[in-house]
């Protein structure tokens, strides 16, 4: 027979065990395997965007410093997060990749868009 103490015990520890994990600090050198979980979860979204967003307005003041035009001012809320989906799609495709490297990569399609298109260079 089993001792029900013991499967009280284990099944009181399970949450230690589950994806909570995944709620933990987002950072830029977030494994995009865990970003994608906890963006699907719902859990840690603010600190996903603010993060992405962060890595976007860093490479735009270096853009702006070297004399180029910004890209990110001109955007309304959709169209960061639309910017911000870009790059959590991207570490969907891309698990070990680093969430830091998605946000560049989305933030340089965006520019490379507005270039093609005319409208900042």
């Amino acid at each position: 027979m089993k001792n029900p103490l013991v499967i009280v015990t284990l099944l009181a520890t399970l949450p230690t065990f589950s994806p909570a994990i995944y709620a933990a600090e987002i950072g830029e050198k977030t494994a995009c395997g865990i970003v994608v979980a906890s963006f699907d979860r719902k859990e840690s979204v603010p600190g996903i965007v603010t993060t992405i967003r962060n890595v976007m307005e860093t490479l735009d003041e270096t853009h702006t410093d070297a004399g180029e035009q910004g890209v990110l001012a001109p955007l309304s809320d959709k169209g960061m997060m639309m910017i911000v989906i870009s790059a959590v799609e991207d570490c969907r495709d891309h698990p070990r990749k680093q969430l830091r490297d998605a946000a560049a990569k989305a933030y340089m399609g965006l520019r490379a868009m507005q270039q093609m298109f005319g409208g900042r260079q």
